[in-house]
């Protein structure tokens, strides 16, 4: 039950819930109990978002001037 719980707690956070709604979808009596318990998924999602921020700097700096490369990166 707990596995279950944790994936749909990920798939929440994942997809953009916000804490508060993944809170009372999962009936916490607040979001500090999500917060402590899946807290981490938090940082997941920074780190995944900065990786795409990355390669859109990527992409913009090969349109703006091919020469720059960051292939190496």
């Amino acid at each position: 039950m707990h596995d279950i719980r944790h994936w749909v707690a990920a798939s929440l956070l994942r997809n953009g819930v916000g804490v508060g709604v993944a809170s009372q979808i999962l009936g916490h009596r607040d979001q500090t109990m999500l917060l402590r318990r899946y807290g981490h998924l938090d940082h997941m999602s920074l780190l995944e978002a900065q990786q795409a921020r990355w390669q859109s700097v990527k992409a913009l700096t090969a349109l703006l001037n091919p020469r720059w490369s960051f292939a190496a990166v």
